[in-house]
């Protein structure tokens, strides 16, 4: 809810004026609102700055954008290097199994 809340706002708040505000616009208590900020920062869901003696916390829609295409660049090198790898790890097999001949003395010992 407090990300919906930062996403629709697309404004940066101080932790003061979240617990003022949260518990009015999405009920969340306002004991939790301050835990509920710091998951959703460690996440990085929601960004935060200290500027001066304040910390201001915000989220825009186009930053969310910008965190998804990043994951979605991870995984996909991720990805193609595990198929680099299984490639590998099929050409080393085939290479161990070429001139073996396949027996059942052989199958058994394995």
């Amino acid at each position: 809810k407090a990300k919906e809340y930062l996403l629709q706002q697309a404004e940066p708040f101080t932790l003061k004026e979240l617990e003022k505000l949260l518990p009015k616009a999405k009920g969340i208590i306002w004991q939790s609102v301050k835990p509920c900020i710091e998951t959703l920062v460690a996440d990085g869901v929601v960004q935060s700055d200290k500027i001066g003696i304040n910390v201001f916390y915000w989220a825009f829609p186009s930053a969310q954008g910008r965190e998804l295409q990043r994951r979605l660049d991870q995984v996909q090198t991720k990805v193609a290097g595990l198929k680099r790898r299984r490639s590998e790890l099929e050409d080393g097999l085939k290479a161990a199994k070429r001139g073996k001949v396949d027996s059942k003395e052989r199958q058994g010992k394995l």
